[in-house]
């Protein structure tokens, strides 16, 4: 009662504000919810661990040397694809990531896409291509989507293009496809729990020969390949050597995330 209460004070106020403070109650007395980072509750994620999480995506950095499997840079062959991410995968950014990915809290998915815009504006900057570049993300597996009813990454860019976050230049082209074969098997599906539960090696094997990429879109483009979590590089690796047989050309790729890989 006593919510209910509140809730028609906040409805007698005048103005926008009041409006959504009201819906805010509202939802807070339907649908409880508590932040993600620190369980303060009423908020997916609350107001200080909201700051936090946009200080460690404010700097987006090259992430390269992390990832022992990333392949070899097209135009140096001694240095690796380079790899800008938006921030390092730990505290808030660690825990918002799980709850966007394994808990179905989509309402996080235009911070994600914030940070993941920042990373794209400071890959193009780098670039050394001053032409159009083509945004490919590296696809969801049919047995991540099953499991979870939506594609993370899709839906983060998906978010940027509606916002019109993207960096003048650059188009997403959703070029890259899993063979039929691995579709089937669920892609990772030849390891129970996935990519995360291997070795650096064994992720390699794993998802190798696995995408495939439409050279009638790519032949000649030039290219910067979209993920949301480096770990290794095995999934970078295996999207780039789809797309270099598509004739594209591969600048180098964008993360949300960048992980200390796994020895």
């Amino acid at each position: 009662m006593a919510a209910l209460r509140r809730l028609e004070e906040l409805l007698a106020l005048p103005g926008p504000a009041a409006a959504a403070a009201a819906l805010n109650e509202l939802r807070s007395v339907l649908l409880p919810v508590e932040c993600v980072a620190c369980g303060t509750p009423d908020a997916s994620l609350c107001l200080p661990c909201l700051a936090a999480f946009r200080q460690a995506t404010l700097r987006p950095f090259d992430a390269s040397e992390r990832a022992a499997m990333l392949p070899r840079h097209e135009e140096a062959d001694h240095l690796p694809l380079p790899v800008t991410a938006a921030g390092r995968y730990g505290a808030e950014l660690a825990r918002v990531m799980l709850a966007y990915k394994n808990h179905g809290h989509t309402d996080l998915t235009g911070i994600l896409a914030e940070a993941m815009a920042r990373a794209l504006y400071s890959a193009r900057s780098s670039a050394a291509h001053s032409g159009h570049l083509a945004v490919v993300p590296v696809p969801g597996s049919f047995r991540g989507r099953t499991r979870r009813g939506y594609d993370p990454l899709e839906l983060i860019l998906a978010k940027i293009e509606r916002r019109g976050l993207l960096p003048a230049g650059t188009g997403i082209h959703r070029s890259l496809r899993f063979r039929p074969a691995a579709a089937a098997a669920g892609v990772l599906g030849r390891s129970r729990g996935g990519q995360k539960t291997l070795r650096a090696r064994a992720r390699r094997r794993n998802v190798h020969g696995t995408m495939t990429a439409r050279p009638v879109t790519l032949q000649g483009a030039t290219v910067l390949v979209a993920d949301d979590v480096l770990t290794t590089g095995a999934t970078l690796a295996e999207a780039v050597r789809a797309l270099r047989a598509a004739g594209a050309h591969v600048a180098g790729a964008v993360v949300i995330a960048a992980v200390r890989a796994p020895s």
